[in-house]
C-alpha cells in the first residue's frame, strides 16, 4: 500500500525549512501491507526458523526475482497500536467506511 505519512514532511535548505506538507502520501513509497500468498517452495529461501521473514527470506526472494507485489491503492489502515485501533473504531462509528466506497 502507499500510506500517508504519520508525520508532516519537511523539505530542508540547510537548516531552513523550505516546504512543509502535513501527512502527505509518501511519494513512490510502497510498504508491505501484511498479506502474502506463498508457494511451498518459499521454504528454500528461509534458512532457519529463527530468521525474521521480513529480512533475509524476503531479501533472498528479491535477489532470485521471485517476489511480486499487488499495488493496493484503496483504503488501508494500520492496526499496529492501540491508537491505530481506536482511530479505526472511531471511523467505523462515524460511518467513514472508506473501504466500502
Amino acid at each position: 500500500v502507499n500510506p500517508k505519512s504519520k508525520f508532516g514532511i519537511l523539505s530542508l535548505d540547510g537548516d531552513r525549512v523550505s516546504e512543509f506538507k502535513e501527512k502527505q502520501f509518501l511519494n513512490n513509497s510502497w510498504i508491505n501491507g501484511g498479506f502474502f500468498i506463498l508457494n511451498k517452495k518459499v521454504d528454500d529461501f528461509i534458512p532457519s526458523e529463527s530468521v525474521a521473514w521480513e529480512s533475509e527470506p524476503m531479501e533472498n526472494l528479491v535477489q532470485a526475482n521471485q517476489l511480486s507485489a499487488y499495488r493496493h491503492s484503496g483504503f488501508w489502515h494500520a492496526v499496529d497500536t492501540q491508537r491505530d485501533r481506536l482511530q479505526l473504531e472511531q471511523m467505523i462509528k462515524e460511518g467513514k467506511l472508506n473501504w466500502l466506497d
